[in-house]
């Protein structure tokens, strides 16, 4: 709770003793324009004004607060005079309705009481009134942490602060949720920023980026992000909206949604754009696995008890127990930990870049920015110069799956030069290789094909070069040029050792098939999917990539009414997993069918220019001969280019 003050200096010692007595902050502003400067910037919970504490008369200057900042309480707080009692007849005339008479009704205990029930935004109230059968099944301190977040989401990082105030181990912490009804931790974490952002957005007084501030995020887009995911609109799409429209959609993401709970339909937007395939951008590979390699150079003397704890990790990373991985690596930084640093920064560092790598895989971006961000200067310090540029990398892969994309590229484009500088071919190799990322996703087709070439070029091992090809191919495909892109998927099929690249080579022709109209080979290519996933454990979004262009050959080869069903799916497992960009094509597709709008878009087909075809090919020939044995005892009339 922040209380915000503007007053006498006789009238602060009162205040200061029940601010001090509830708990909350206190800030005193000491000129009018502080008041306005920081109502604008910082979650302000209440105002505690007088009309003339500069000897000032401050009626307008109130009256303009109560119509530009209706979300933000007021008590004004003055003696009993003739004028005073004036101004507040006035200031009652637009909205006022709480005063405070200076040594007449406020002695601390109703001060305390005023200010506890003011601070609180009713729609808070009204939430965790609606789950309080869910909360009565959590421990007190749990309870507690839950209610703090939901009153004060700008004081926790991300939903794992959970796990710090509530001093609950993150696995029980995750089981008390779920086992009580309510939703994972980032997901609860994402409906207190939202919930407070469509109080203040209403504000006339507000722009969208100053909410943002006021909320916590440190980039207006994420809070787009999460309002598109809970509302299925954007910010200044709030506007208007009510407690009463804002408070089921929130339920809705703070309780444990299961499937068939919820109708998907009811969160499209009527006026969403129609889906255009044209515009499909998901990448077939996830270039910002980049990154993820083994972390301590080997030219560092690390000890070895800290590096086969870092392989411990990733081994609980490779067999899908990354929850655990989480937890180890936070453990192992506590253990780190002294008061002033770390026992071995190197490490930390280390530790720090596979912590961030897992939480970005598991979604929580913010948090896996931090702890790349964490391990940069520990790296400097030490001078390991590896550790750093991956750091960098980490963290420009980290904003650009939050479509930071700007901010990230101009981070590749300094971690590329660095790395060319010390020598760092490998690094080089990766900077390249995420960079090309960036701009696929920004429309740079041409220097996105250039970079995966040159990270074609340094890569020194069979594992890398597939992860860049199937880039390379997700790139051509989504510049049009489906030929050079169906020719690298074909040939990720016959050499790729990675089940990971096998998968995306599959989801790219599947995608394809459907485009192509050819619903032999779209039978043909999910057959061998479901096949293939059956013997070989895949990456969740991979899955449900397949699933939502098995939902676009149902739209395009079967009925509108399995069509749709296929659509709810795929939108029941990706609210589940956060997957938001597959949701949010799902949910157009959905509206498209029930409304009757746009057809699936076939995307044009386009020939490269001749300096892509080169790069190509010279990708093709060293690509290898060697095809892949187990892929091919499988099923070898599938890999038929």
């Amino acid at each position: 709770m922040l209380v915000l003050s503007y007053l006498s200096q006789q009238f602060l010692p009162r205040l200061t003793d029940a601010v001090r007595q509830i708990g909350a902050d206190h800030v005193q502003a000491s000129c009018w324009d502080e008041v306005q400067a920081l109502i604008r910037r910082k979650p302000v919970s209440l105002l505690v004004l007088d009309p003339y504490a500069d000897r000032a008369n401050r009626v307008d200057d109130i009256v303009t607060l109560l119509q530009q900042f209706p979300s933000t309480p007021v008590i004004v707080y003055t003696e009993f005079t003739p004028p005073a009692l004036r101004v507040l007849t006035l200031l009652a005339q637009y909205g006022l309705q709480e005063t405070l008479l200076f040594q007449i009704d406020d002695d601390c205990a109703r001060l305390s009481r005023l200010l506890t029930r003011l601070a609180t935004l009713p729609l808070v109230l009204r939430l965790l009134h609606e789950v309080r059968s869910e909360r009565s099944r959590l421990t007190p301190q749990l309870a507690d942490a839950l209610d703090d977040l939901f009153k004060r989401p700008h004081a926790y990082a991300s939903g794992r602060d959970l796990v710090l105030v509530s001093q609950t181990p993150l696995t029980s912490l995750y089981r008390a949720f779920i086992e009580a009804g309510f939703a994972p931790p980032k997901q609860l974490f994402i409906a207190a920023r939202v919930l407070h952002a469509v109080v203040y957005v209403r504000d006339p007084g507000s722009t969208v980026r100053q909410v943002a501030e006021k909320v916590g995020y440190q980039h207006p887009r994420v809070l787009t992000q999460h309002t598109l995911a809970v509302f299925g609109r954007r910010p200044s799409e709030l506007r208007d909206t009510s407690d009463d429209e804002a408070l089921p959609p929130l339920l809705r993401w703070t309780r444990l949604s299961h499937p068939g709970q919820d109708d998907p339909a009811d969160t499209i937007p009527s006026d969403q754009i129609p889906f255009d395939a044209t515009q499909s951008n998901i990448q077939r590979v996830p270039a910002d696995i980049a990154d993820d390699q083994p972390c301590i150079a080997q030219d560092v003397d690390a000890a070895v008890i800290w590096g086969t704890w870092i392989g411990y990790g990733q081994y609980l990373e490779r067999i899908g127990q990354r929850m655990f991985a989480v937890a180890l690596y936070q453990i192992s930084l506590v253990v780190l930990q002294t008061p002033n640093g770390y026992t071995d920064s190197v490490a930390a560092a280390a530790m720090l870049l596979r912590l961030g790598f897992v939480l970005r895989f598991l979604g929580d971006f913010d948090a896996s920015y931090n702890a790349y961000q964490r391990a940069r200067p520990l790296a400097e310090q030490a001078n390991v110069i590896p550790l750093a540029l991956r750091s960098r990398i980490g963290m420009a892969n980290t904003l650009m799956r939050q479509g930071n994309l700007g901010e990230a590229e101009t981070l590749l484009d300094h971690v590329v030069a660095d790395a060319v500088a010390f020598e760092e071919t490998d690094l080089e190799c990766n900077g390249c290789h995420s960079r090309g990322a960036v701009r696929t996703r920004r429309g740079r087709y041409g220097d996105a094909m250039r970079d995966f070439f040159r990270a074609y070029e340094l890569a020194e091992n069979t594992s890398k070069r597939e992860l860049i090809l199937g880039d390379f191919a997700g790139c051509a495909g989504a510049a049009g040029y489906r030929k050079l892109a169906s020719d690298a998927y074909h040939r990720l099929l016959r050499t790729g050792q990675l089940p990971i690249v096998t998968s995306a080579a599959l989801a790219g022709l599947l995608e394809f098939a459907v485009y192509d109209g050819d619903l032999v080979e779209f039978e043909r290519l999910k057959t061998r999917f479901e096949v293939f996933a059956n013997t070989h454990p895949l990456p969740a979004d991979h899955t449900l990539e397949v699933a939502l262009y098995t939902a676009y050959g149902a739209e395009r080869f079967k009925t509108q009414e399995i069509a749709i069903a296929a659509y709810r799916a795929v939108i029941i497992q990706a609210h589940a997993l956060g997957s938001h960009q597959v949701r949010f094509k799902a949910e157009q597709r959905l509206w498209a069918l029930t409304t009757g709008a746009v057809p699936l878009v076939n995307p044009p087909i386009c020939e490269p220019p001749d300096s892509l075809r080169d790069l190509a090919n010279a990708i093709a020939e060293w690509s290898g001969p060697e095809e892949h044995p187990v892929f091919n005892a499988i099923e070898v009339d599938f890999l038929s280019p």
